[in-house]
């Protein structure tokens, strides 16, 4: 098969993968949105434009992740893992900030923290798994 996710891999793992990447999305473009100064299902952020852009261009960036799994495209897996690893320092680095001018954990900022370690490690899983078969092949 020419792309990257072969139709042998985890169909499992890639399912979980992809729900994820779809629930991280749109977290990811809710907190934009919500740092855009709207409300939001009656939550509501103060206006910071800085949070609002970047959560809105990893939510975009998400969501095309998640369609690059979907269609099983070989660019998929690279650019999640990519992607995730700037979320998550981004988030990190986020989640300090608050605490720091806060004095208490953002539970959400938590939240997304662990949604995006848990796709990250899924993904390393996925690759892994992926780069095993193909070492298999070319042996």
């Amino acid at each position: 098969m020419a792309n990257g996710l072969s139709s042998n891999s985890s169909t499992l793992l890639i399912r979980t993968i992809l729900i994820l990447l779809v629930l991280e999305s749109v977290f990811f473009i809710w907190a934009a949105l919500l740092h855009s100064g709207l409300s939001v299902f009656g939550f509501a952020e103060s206006l910071v434009v800085s949070e609002a852009i970047v959560q809105g261009a990893i939510g975009v960036l998400l969501s095309l992740c998640a369609y690059g799994v979907w269609k099983r495209k070989r660019w998929s897996p690279i650019l999640a893992l990519v992607i995730h690893i700037i979320a998550f320092a981004g988030s990190l680095f986020g989640l300090l900030v608050v605490r720091e001018a806060e004095n208490n954990l953002n539970f959400y900022n938590t939240l997304r923290i662990g949604m995006l370690m848990v796709v990250l490690v899924l993904l390393l899983i996925l690759r892994k798994k992926t780069t095993s078969k193909s070492s298999k092949k070319t042996v």
